[in-house]
């Protein structure tokens, strides 16, 4: 009987292992997405940080800098709420 077990063990394990795979698969995508999401964030935040340089040395206007802050302050928001979003649902590891 252990023999049939094993082998039904077997053939059990090379049907999942396409599925396996896939799962594999959309984990790394989504820590891409995930990294990605990141780094366009720290961009934003880098823009910022230039933004008030250049306001503080003058080579800006404050109404330029007030509009291209509310741009870029927009943008990180949506990113913000995405990740937080994405945060909220579980994750298939634990």
């Amino acid at each position: 009987m252990s023999g049939a077990a094993g082998t039904m063990l077997v053939i059990d394990r090379l049907l999942w292992f396409p599925m396996r795979g896939l799962l594999h698969i959309l984990r790394e995508v989504h820590k891409a997405v995930e990294q990605e999401c990141e780094s366009e964030g720290d961009a934003i935040r880098t823009e910022l940080r230039e933004l008030y340089m250049k306001l503080e040395a003058q080579q800006i206007t404050e109404q330029e800098f007030d509009d291209a802050e509310v741009v870029l302050l927009d943008r990180l928001d949506r990113i913000e709420a995405r990740d937080a979003g994405a945060g909220d649902e579980p994750d298939a590891d634990e």
